[in-house]
C-alpha cells in the first residue's frame, strides 16, 4: 500500500491521499454543522469557500488539481461519436487538463480550450505540454460563473455541477449556454445518483459535497430539470460504460 503514496510510480495517489488526509479531513470536524444547516463543513472551518480557499493557496490548489487528475477520464466519452466530426471542444473547469488532453490525443483534428481557474491552468500547462498538444490548446484562466469562451462545436462539463447547489448549477448552465450557438452541443458527464438508492460510491461523494461545497449527486431527472431551466434541451442520455454509476447527457439549446 505505500506503494501508492510514492511519486515515482504508475497511478501514484499521494496527492490525492494529502488532499483528503489535510484540508478535507479537518472539514469533517465540523460535519454537523453542514447536517445542521445545509451550509458546506468547510465554510465553517477555514472560514471561506473551497474555491476561495484554492485562490488564496496556490499549493493547496496544486495537491487538489493533481489529485483530481487521478480520477480518470468517463470510459462513456469515448463512445460520444460527435467528438470526431467537432472543430473545437471546450472543456469548462477541467482540472489540471487530464480530460481535454484524452480528447485531443484522441481526435487529432480537433482543437481544445480549457476554462479553469489559475491554480489549476498551471498544472493544465504542464500536463498539455508534455502529451505535446499545446499546439492545438488554448488555455483561459477564469470563471465559469464570469464567462464562457464563445465559437465551440461541443462543451464539456465533467464532475462539475455535483459540486454546487442548484441554483449556482443553474448559473452555470446558462453562462456555457450563453457562449453556445445554436448548432453547439453540451456534454454534461456525471455519476447518477439512481431514485432509490445508488452505489456506496456514490453516497459517499454526496457526503463529500456535503461537507465541502454544498453541492449533491442528482438524479437523471434532477439533471435534466437543470438543463431545462437554464435553456437547454435534452437529446439524450447515454448508458453507462465503465462505473456503474457515470452517464453521459447531451443537451442542445433550446
Amino acid at each position: 500500500m505505500g506503494e501508492l503514496l510514492r511519486t515515482d510510480v504508475p497511478g501514484s495517489l499521494r496527492r490525492t491521499a494529502i488532499m483528503h488526509g489535510e484540508e478535507v479531513a479537518r472539514s469533517f470536524v465540523a460535519i454537523t454543522h453542514a447536517v445542521r444547516t445545509g451550509r458546506p463543513a468547510f465554510d465553517e472551518v477555514h472560514g471561506r469557500p473551497f474555491y476561495d480557499y484554492l485562490n488564496e493557496h496556490p499549493g493547496v490548489a496544486d495537491t487538489f488539481a493533481d489529485g483530481m487528475g487521478t480520477v480518470g477520464v468517463p470510459p462513456v466519452l469515448a463512445h460520444y461519436r460527435p467528438l470526431a466530426g467537432a472543430g473545437t471542444v471546450v472543456d469548462v473547469g477541467g482540472g489540471d487538463g487530464g480530460l481535454l488532453a484524452s480528447v485531443l490525443t484522441a481526435h487529432p483534428t480537433l482543437r481544445g480550450v480549457l476554462l479553469e481557474l489559475p491554480g489549476a491552468i498551471r498544472g493544465a500547462h504542464t500536463r498539455l505540454a508534455d502529451a505535446g498538444l499545446m499546439d492545438r490548446a488554448e488555455l483561459v484562466s477564469g470563471s465559469f460563473f464570469d464567462d464562457v469562451p464563445s465559437g465551440g462545436d461541443i462543451y464539456v462539463l465533467a464532475r462539475v455541477l455535483h459540486n454546487w447547489a442548484d441554483e449556482h448549477a443553474v448559473a452555470i448552465l446558462r453562462r456555457v449556454r450563453q457562449a453556445m450557438t445554436d448548432q453547439a452541443r453540451l456534454i454534461v458527464l456525471e455519476r447518477f445518483r439512481s431514485a432509490d438508492s445508488g452505489s456506496v460510491t456514490t453516497a459517499v461523494v454526496d457526503l463529500l459535497m456535503l461537507g465541502l461545497m454544498a453541492g449533491r449527486q442528482r438524479t437523471e431527472d434532477e439533471y435534466v430539470a437543470l438543463l431545462e431551466q437554464a435553456g437547454f434541451k435534452v437529446v439524450a442520455v447515454a448508458p453507462p460504460a465503465g462505473e456503474p454509476d457515470d452517464r453521459l447527457i447531451e443537451a442542445m439549446p433550446r
